[in-house]
């Protein structure tokens, strides 16, 4: 998970829609958590990280200086997710995956608190986390058998539907959902190898459990359009290049002949041109 290409996204899709609310990310360990601050921090954010092994005055005063607002951001793994509440944080960055619905449900619970003013929170799942536990909002139902899990029938109905019918894993015997690993075992049979396209995303708005696609209006492309070019002036790139970025983002190149007044980028379309810098640069360094 501490890929450089992934880290970019997490601050883009924080400027993007994280609407700079106090917040919380919950990383992988201690390293995946210190990279995911340092790059807030070069954003421009007011990130700090903590551990374990931060000393409990330290801990303290992290975290007092979230509650005041002088920090916006606080990156942890296994620290922040129970015995900890600050009702006021209102967005958890889920930048770690778990197969566990108690530590998923811990994670997102940690911005659920409700307080003076706040009306919803923002769950930025990078993990898959939603997709494998249910939606925030679902209900669940508990059990204190330990040979049973938790369920949400919600998302279980959602997942009949969508996937398909049950089927008795080869290897173990267990059920499991067509197109799905063994929960199990974690057996998936594989399909012939095949040609795969892979392009750049954007993370999208889930609604009652279903993705929808980036709606992006002339305006907005105008303003990358306009950000990009104040990039390139800056760095002394070529015309191409920003014509390039705009296909990366929006799938077409931008209307011909067309030339925008440079516009400074926004944090966010800064994080997004650096991860896909970084991205190009791994690239570059794995060729023969």
């Amino acid at each position: 998970m501490d890929d450089a290409k992934l880290i970019g996204d997490i601050v883009t899709h924080w400027h993007k829609f994280g609407e700079r609310r106090k917040s919380v990310a919950f990383a992988c360990d201690i390293a995946h958590s210190q990279h995911i601050c340092n790059e807030f921090v070069r954003a421009g954010v007011r990130a700090e990280h903590l551990d374990g092994g931060t000393p409990d005055d330290d801990r303290d005063a992290i975290l007092a200086r979230l509650a005041s607002g002088e920090t916006e951001l606080v990156c942890n793994c296994m620290v922040l997710t129970e015995g900890w509440d600050m009702p006021e944080v209102g967005c958890a960055i889920l930048a770690r995956p778990t197969k566990k619905m108690g530590l998923y449900r811990q994670m997102v619970g940690r911005v659920l608190r409700p307080a003076e003013g706040k009306t919803d929170a923002i769950v930025l799942d990078h993990s898959g986390a939603v997709f494998q536990h249910g939606l925030p909002e679902d209900r669940v139902e508990w059990t204190l058998d330990p040979e049973r899990k938790a369920t949400s029938p919600a998302h279980i109905a959602r997942l009949t539907n969508q996937v398909g019918k049950l089927l008795e894993c080869t290897q173990c015997g267990a059920l499991r959902l067509g197109g799905q690993p063994c929960p199990h075992c974690g057996f998936l049979p594989q399909r012939p190898p095949r040609d795969v396209f892979v392009a750049d995303g954007d993370l999208g708005l889930v609604t009652n459990g279903r993705a929808r696609d980036p709606d992006y209006d002339p305006e907005t492309r105008h303003q990358w359009h306009s950000m990009f070019a104040y990039i390139a002036g800056e760095r002394g790139y070529k015309p191409g290049w920003i014509a390039h970025q705009y296909k990366t983002k929006f799938g077409a190149f931008p209307p011909w002949g067309s030339t925008p007044e440079p516009v400074p980028p926004t944090p966010e379309v800064e994080s997004w041109v650096r991860s896909r810098m970084i991205a190009f640069a791994r690239a570059q360094d794995a060729l023969p």
